[in-house]
């Protein structure tokens, strides 16, 4: 696990470095852009049925340049199954830290370090309270609204998945950012 930290931390400081641009560069940012350095958005998401699932999960960023942000969030995610005679119901709590890098206008890479916290069954059918660390890297697709708002869709891979990860590689995802 620390090999992977070292890794990505390694490449975090090369693309950092390597994302200094100046104004008129290949994404098309200008001055004016820095003017709104905070990005705030999320997800929201619901499944009903014999598996209900009901996701929030809002994010909150800094542009650190035209190209790099990087941010934190909450996740929350409320799961109940009713598929066999024993229902089960837990809540996943948690929080995550990102790293975005814009590769072009619409598309960029995305890392991210994410903490869950849940109820969950051990090996021998007992629950128990279950932490997972997930290493999550990928990327992104941005479709603007306005200068300053976006949806986008991601794909993800977990490189520690493990059993007590909630969910299977890969990992799609979709929501929404507002710059500031």
């Amino acid at each position: 696990m620390a090999r992977v930290f070292y890794l990505i931390l390694f490449i975090t400081i090369s693309v950092y470095g390597h994302s200094q641009s100046l104004p008129g560069d290949h994404n098309g940012s200008s001055p004016d852009e820095m003017e709104h350095k905070i990005v705030a958005g999320g997800s929201l998401g619901f499944q009903f049925g014999s598996i209900m699932v009901i996701n929030v999960n809002p994010i909150l960023g800094y542009r650190i340049t035209p190209l790099f942000t990087g941010g934190g969030g909450f996740i929350y995610q409320h799961f109940r199954d009713r598929r066999y005679s024993t229902e089960y119901s837990t809540n996943v709590y948690g929080g995550r830290l990102f790293l975005q890098h814009d590769l072009f206008r619409d598309i960029y890479a995305y890392g991210e370090y994410e903490y869950l916290m849940y109820e969950g069954y051990d090996r021998m059918g007992n629950i128990r309270d279950i932490t997972s660390q997930n290493m999550l890297v990928g990327g992104g697709y941005k479709q603007w609204f306005s200068q300053r708002a976006y949806a986008y869709i991601q794909l993800l891979y977990n490189l520690n998945e493990t059993i007590h990860t909630p969910y299977s590689n890969p990992v799609f995802r979709t929501g929404f950012l507002v710059r500031f």
